[in-house]
């Protein structure tokens, strides 16, 4: 299967390392990264050429994906995916008739390379054909792939915002509010993740929130008001979720 990918970001990137040996050729605008990224794989890098291909991964912003799969003219029987959580299958130009999602449910950054084997993949298609090529390709890096239509994908990129983005921010809301480097949390933060996965989230919540602490609520709260004043609106917002959420009636 012959594999172009059309994009410059950290999800291309971990694409054609991932894809390496199926990956033919890199579209891109920006040049200096299009080069950097087909080294990867030791494919072509091209701006205004769009190489033949069985199937074309949309690695692109979300808002993006609608005027790049239109920008192109893509060989009527290929495949044309994008690799997004939330935008649609219609999202893709109609024209296309083979058109599919490659979702990889992971977070990327540029140099960091992945464990493709433990990734989920979620794939859709609007055709037997299109889904097919996607099942196949999907299958030969990762060991979760599951067909997901659009409204389930949705979920799961909204799911993925709350376990992912905003349990980064809070590593930076407590390593800003103890200005202390999020190093020395390591352990606490291994523990918490350890028992969210074997005994269930609801099931382990610990601290001053849970218990009803108001006490101890307020002097925290006093203390990002002197300190990081931005996080003090959002430290009672999640203490009163905790409470509501998992107290024990």
């Amino acid at each position: 299967m012959r594999v172009v990918v059309i994009g410059s970001g950290a999800v291309a990137e971990a694409l054609c390392a991932g894809l390496s040996e199926r990956v033919v050729g890199v579209v891109a605008r920006n040049e200096s990264r299009g080069r950097e990224i087909a080294a990867l794989c030791g494919a072509e890098w091209s701006a205004e050429s769009l190489p033949i291909a069985d199937l074309y991964l949309i690695s692109v912003s979300d808002r993006a994906i609608g005027e790049v799969s239109e920008s192109w003219e893509f060989p009527e029987e290929s495949v044309v995916a994008h690799t997004a959580g939330c935008p649609t299958l219609d999202t893709l130009d109609s024209r296309i008739r083979h058109r599919a999602v490659f979702y990889p449910m992971q977070t990327f950054t540029r140099g960091r390379r992945v464990n493709w084997r433990e990734i989920p993949i979620f794939v859709e298609g609007s055709t037997e054909h299109a889904l097919k090529v996607v099942q196949e390709l999907a299958s030969e890096i990762s060991e979760q792939v599951e067909q997901a239509d659009s409204a389930h994908r949705s979920r799961l990129h909204l799911g993925a915002t709350w376990v992912c983005n905003f349990v980064n921010m809070m590593f930076v809301a407590g390593s800003d509010a103890a200005d202390t480097p999020l190093t020395t949390y390591r352990p606490l933060i291994e523990e918490c993740v350890h028992k969210a996965m074997t005994l269930g989230p609801r099931n382990c919540q610990t601290g001053v929130a849970i218990r009803g602490d108001i006490a101890m609520q307020e002097r925290h709260a006093e203390m990002l008001r002197h300190t990081t004043p931005q996080y003090e609106e959002l430290y009672k917002q999640i203490s009163k979720t905790i409470w509501e959420t998992l107290r024990k009636i």
